[in-house]
């Protein structure tokens, strides 16, 4: 028969779930710290959306921030400012110039050719995230054509022009 000094495993035990029990505080602190970091922006008057996968890449641009997930390839969140008088220095005219986002990586954004054929095949519209037209009087505006700031979108609701006549 062998004998043990129970109080003595027992004291073991607490002790190892104690430390388990600040491993896990620890943890959780420090992604809600990394959670919890907020954006400063004049885009984000009173703060920017939170959320979304933590490998996202956060892109800050002159008229919008957008949160890209590189596994879907699209913009979990945008946001963007209009203030008075946005746009209305059009004196050019603005093309739709679709382009891959040089600031992400080949395998985090999709490329013009993507789209080839989606209208016609599933009637989906390039969408943007950040319209084109309110930013056509800036100097901006190529940034909203960005495929980092569309996603596929009903041709039928793409066609409806919420800020005007379509460029």
């Amino acid at each position: 028969m062998i004998y043990t000094d129970r109080s003595k495993d027992g004291d073991t035990l607490r002790l190892k779930l104690f430390a388990f029990g600040l491993i896990l505080l620890f943890l959780e602190f420090s992604l809600c710290a990394a959670e919890g970091q907020r954006i400063k922006s004049k885009l984000c008057l009173h703060g920017c959306p939170a959320g979304g996968p933590a490998a996202n890449v956060l892109i800050v641009r002159d008229i919008y921030i957008l949160s890209n997930n590189g596994e879907t390839k699209f913009a979990d969140w945008a946001v963007y400012r209009l203030v008075r008088g946005t746009g209305e220095a059009d004196t050019r005219e603005a093309t739709r110039e679709w382009r891959a986002d040089p600031w992400l990586k080949p395998e985090e954004t999709l490329e013009p050719a993507d789209y080839d054929g989606a209208a016609r095949k599933i009637k989906v519209d390039r969408g943007h995230q950040v319209p084109f037209a309110p930013f056509k009087g800036t100097p901006f505006w190529p940034e909203t054509n960005y495929l980092s700031n569309i996603t596929p979108q009903k041709s039928t609701l793409n066609q409806l022009c919420p800020f005007g006549k379509r460029a």
